[in-house]
């Protein structure tokens, strides 16, 4: 895994994509290597940053919705006995401080955001015990989960839909690795 480190994705002034480090100091350095694959390691310069991407490029975004109690008095929904589980398509992932795409084909009405934690999880992983869970967590990042209230709840009610569209997922701005956080319950988003 490597030290512990903010890591950015960014496109440098040639339109290369790189991986870099975010230090204390605020200074951005490049990295060289995977992030997924253990071998990221310091390439020696700074990094070039012309545009911030998303930390990482997901091929998958799971969501669990209605999962904090909280939120679920909020919206006067009754807390589920199992987890509502739905998906964010790959085109919903923006990065930190883009703008949000409003859809031309629908009348959006209640567009609304939660801030959430964000898993990335960094291996495959199956039939895994409990305790071993955390061990194919790579690290978290800041999710805004953007959703059309009336699109996802009063034409069809499904999550997918009000929630998936494009720009509706914004990640970062960086990938925290997992060694860094000691306890996700005490984090301030």
């Amino acid at each position: 895994p490597g030290p512990p480190m903010k890591i950015i994705r960014y496109t440098d002034s040639d339109g290369q994509t790189h991986y870099g480090s975010t230090q204390a100091d605020s200074s951005q350095v490049r990295l060289d290597g995977d992030p997924f694959a253990g071998t990221l390691r310091l390439a020696g310069k700074a990094a070039d940053v012309k545009k911030l991407l998303p930390p990482i490029a997901p091929t998958n975004l799971l969501c669990i919705g209605l999962n904090y109690q909280k939120h679920a008095e909020e919206t006067k929904a009754k807390t589920p006995e199992f987890p509502i589980l739905f998906m964010k398509g790959t085109n919903a992932v923006c990065a930190h401080g883009d703008a949000i795409q409003l859809p031309r084909a629908i009348q959006c009405t209640e567009v609304d955001y939660e801030c959430e934690l964000a898993v990335v999880i960094g291996q495959r992983a199956r039939y895994l015990a409990k305790k071993d869970a955390l061990s194919v967590v790579a690290g978290y990042c800041v999710a805004n989960d953007v959703s059309e209230r009336a699109f996802q709840m009063e034409r069809g009610q499904t999550f997918s839909k009000g929630k998936g569209c494009e720009t509706f997922g914004p990640l970062g701005p960086w990938l925290v690795t997992a060694d860094e956080v000691k306890n996700t319950q005490q984090l301030d988003m």
